[in-house]
């Protein structure tokens, strides 16, 4: 059947308009980024890390007074990123800049490749309709500006529920032990795979990076340096921030009990705002985990991953783009191969 005249100019609008959407990203984003290095910015914290492993120093800091009408400037992600770092730390600050940022825009781009995948489809024009989509989600611009390690956490997102359901299971494990390493929400996940679902082999592969990690930090940053990551880290992780870059559902509904009359009075939360944030970082991807069951093993492990980290206190801007995840599936299952 002949297609009608307005598919074939929708369908070149669209592309055109993602092409000139992409080359904005690159002229507007990718380049001008390569020369922000001022100490501002996320990945600075990372190359302080990398230098203080290698010098034997501290990572952490205690914050005990540290509430939610504060923003965390610091260095809150476990020993083992920090140590898989520090052979960069022995870099100039700038050729870490430019490393770093070179690893972003790849993963950026990998990220983009895996949509494509997940999707169903392989031609070039859908490759950069995503790459289009992820330039005007939330959250990419600011991961690219600020330098933040979560466009690796994308990529290794999308390799876990793309290696769910096929030969690339242990891979799949393996990705989500390496985003658990850096992010906790990464294990969640691992929860919703059955026994006829090559659990075994997922399970392996992140056991086996997990171990590796968990071994190479202790080894790297020593083994105390676990119990001050629980010490510091944990209390601020689990207080959140009221700061309008944080889109935590949980902390949601606690500015909407501000909205309704809550008087708080600044410091760290206690009583029942506590319990909620508490409740609402499991409850949220157990209940996702629940509501999903009949769902297939790719739909799982990607609802459950993004339930995780949209429900935990801290759940920055740079988190929302693992949306697309969902997006690609109802793309594969929902809409005609010929689109756009």
């Amino acid at each position: 059947m002949k297609r009608p005249w307005w598919r074939y100019l929708l369908r070149w609008a669209l592309r055109l308009a993602a092409l000139w959407l992409v080359f904005l990203w690159i002229t507007k984003s990718v380049i001008p980024a390569f020369g922000l290095v001022n100490t501002h910015r996320d990945m600075v914290l990372y190359y302080k890390a990398a230098r203080a492993v290698n010098a034997g120093e501290p990572l952490y800091t205690l914050r005990p007074n540290y509430g939610p009408d504060s923003k965390p400037f610091e260095y809150l992600y476990p020993p083992p990123f920090a140590a898989v770092i520090a052979p960069l730390g022995h870099l100039s600050w700038h050729q870490f800049a430019a490393l770093w940022r070179t690893g972003l825009v790849l993963a950026f781009v990998g990220y983009a490749l895996c949509l494509t995948a997940l999707c169903g489809r392989r031609d070039v024009w859908t490759f950069i309709i995503w790459l289009a989509a992820l330039r005007l989600c939330a959250g990419t611009f600011r991961a690219m500006a600020l330098g933040q390690v979560d466009p690796f956490l994308w990529l290794l997102g999308a390799l876990s529920v793309w290696g769910a359901a096929g030969i690339g299971r242990v891979g799949s494990g393996a990705a989500l032990g390496a985003a658990s390493l850096v992010k906790i929400y990464g294990v969640w996940p691992l929860l919703t795979i059955g026994k006829g679902e090559g659990r075994a082999r997922i399970w392996s592969g992140a056991a086996v990076v997990l171990t590796l990690g968990l071994a190479w930090g202790a080894w790297r940053c020593g083994l105390d340096s676990y119990a001050q990551w629980a010490h510091a880290v944990l209390p601020i992780a689990g207080q959140g921030t009221f700061n309008t870059d944080n889109y935590s559902f949980s902390m949601g509904v606690l500015r909407a009990a501000r909205w309704l009359g809550w008087d708080y009075a600044g410091g760290p939360l206690t009583g029942v705002p506590k319990l909620w944030l508490s409740f609402a970082a499991v409850a949220g991807p157990l209940g996702a985990l629940l509501l999903s069951r009949r769902l297939n093993v790719r739909w799982r492990v990607a609802l459950v991953s993004c339930v995780a980290a949209w429900c935990a206190p801290l759940c920055w801007s740079t988190y929302l783009p693992l949306g697309l995840l969902l997006v690609a599936l109802a793309w594969a299952q929902w809409w005609p191969d010929d689109w756009p």
